[in-house]
């Protein structure tokens, strides 16, 4: 039944030519625009903190940008699945402090999140994470028992249906590819290695990424999850925030420059049909529900 109305949304996005969401697109493009418009100007960190907490696209010529992109970490700069869940966590510390009823709380974390998404004018990979983490909790609270890979898939393909336009979205892809592989019960090194080999194939339409990118993601995701990423927020209203960010985002920068003048890179890319990549996105989502099937069948023999 579940795979039926997938796969009836996914045909519906293919024969439609619009978007669900056109009509508040452009006052997400506004609040976009409101937001970015109360960092400091003039400072190495504005733009970065400008594309973490509002959205907005980095430019090619940023400095920051070529370093991340060279070493294959150019995904904790440009909001995404993972920022939401970032937000989703300072939002459940915060909340601790403050005596409200459990439902509250949620109505609230939820809310935010929503703005959140709305802010970066509805983000491909933010509002299938979004769509993902409601069906989840929908499940929780209904005692459904959707696994996480259910979950993703239909995220995907209500994705698809609300607009149109993402079957041409590479990053929409690489989000599924990189979600599947999380899904997995791996130890961290395992994991990070996994999703550099099969995230490659994504990577490379763009640029080749070096290897050094398994250690890159290993170290630095958890400082900058720690660190980065809430003072980004911070920033918004605090000047203190906003220059001890800065000053932390150049030291970034200057360990960045180190690692990446000690290393060769190859400008080696290649261009395939994003359909192939979507089937690719597929067939990889099905390997993975497979093997996890197999693994718990193991695990219950055993």
């Amino acid at each position: 039944m579940l795979l039926t109305a997938i796969l009836l949304c996914l045909y519906c996005s293919l024969v439609m030519d619009s978007s669900l969401i056109y009509p508040i697109k452009k006052l997400a493009i506004m609040l976009n625009n409101y937001c970015s418009s109360y960092f400091t100007d003039g400072l190495l960190s504005t733009p970065i903190n400008q594309s973490l907490v509002c959205g907005s696209k980095l430019s090619n010529t940023n400095s920051i940008k070529y370093y991340f992109s060279q070493l294959g970490v150019i995904h904790l700069l440009i909001a995404s699945g993972a920022h939401l869940y970032f937000l989703k966590i300072i939002a459940n510390i915060g909340l601790k402090f403050i005596p409200i009823k459990k439902q509250a709380k949620y109505i609230l974390i939820n809310t935010l999140l929503f703005l959140y998404v709305a802010i970066s004018a509805f983000n491909p990979p933010l509002l299938r994470a979004f769509i993902g983490l409601s069906i989840l909790q929908k499940s929780q609270f209904s005692k459904l028992h959707w696994k996480s890979l259910t979950a993703l898939l239909t995220s995907i393909a209500c994705s698809l249906l609300l607009d149109t336009k993402l079957w041409n979205s590479y990053s929409l892809i690489l989000s599924w590819v990189v979600c599947s592989a999380l899904s997995l019960n791996l130890r961290p090194l395992k994991k990070c290695t996994l999703i550099y080999f099969i995230s490659l194939p994504i990577l490379l339409q763009f640029q080749w990424v070096h290897p050094i990118s398994i250690i890159t993601n290993l170290l630095f995701a958890p400082v900058f999850s720690v660190i980065h990423f809430p003072l980004s927020f911070l920033s918004l209203t605090s000047e203190t925030a906003s220059l001890l960010s800065n000053n932390i985002w150049i030291l970034t920068l200057e360990v960045f420059k180190r690692i990446q003048q000690n290393i060769s890179f190859s400008a080696f890319k290649i261009k395939a049909p994003i359909y192939w990549l979507w089937l690719y996105a597929l067939t990889l989502h099905v390997l993975v529900s497979l093997y996890s099937r197999n693994q718990k069948r193991k695990f219950y023999f055993s």
